[in-house]
């Protein structure tokens, strides 16, 4: 789903992934992609519950909303130490890089810092783009526990 709100103008549109060879729901747009295609905050999530460790690199396809880019992401530092204002943790730095067929996207990279703890939370983001860097930074958390299993 996505919701534009700018100028006055909004406008809100939603898409299902239907991978290649798959079926469309019919229920809204469909758009097809490869088998294992992920959103952004999907890819976010595989980035949050991947055993680094165990498996040092993923490389998914990433559908934004209009392209569909082949996603890289390695492991690129263990068991840093970051302070934010939500406070410090103990991070592995995990750094991605899209590609894309015929399009050049050197100048695109992005690197995610994810906490050691259980709960395996985005810490930093930092986007090194052609226009300029963009980070993001945890300013808060709830402190809310799981139920046990």
């Amino acid at each position: 789903e996505t919701y534009l709100n700018e100028l006055g103008h909004s406008e809100t549109s939603r898409m299902e992934l239907t991978p290649q060879g798959g079926v469309p729901r019919g229920r809204v747009t469909s758009v097809m992609v490869p088998p294992g295609t992920r959103d952004p905050v999907g890819l976010l999530e595989s980035l949050r519950v991947r055993d680094w460790r165990a498996n040092p690199e993923l490389r998914v396809p990433v559908f934004d909303g209009i392209d569909v880019y082949e996603v890289r992401a390695a492991r690129a530092a263990v068991n840093q130490q970051i302070s934010v204002q939500a406070g410090s943790y103990d991070v592995d730095q995990i750094s991605i890089q899209c590609s894309q067929p015929g399009k050049d996207l050197q100048k695109i990279h992005f690197d995610v810092w994810i906490s050691r703890d259980v709960r395996h939370m985005p810490v930093r983001m930092e986007a090194q783009l052609p226009l300029g860097t963009f980070r993001a930074e945890l300013s808060g958390h709830s402190q809310e526990t799981q139920p046990e299993k």
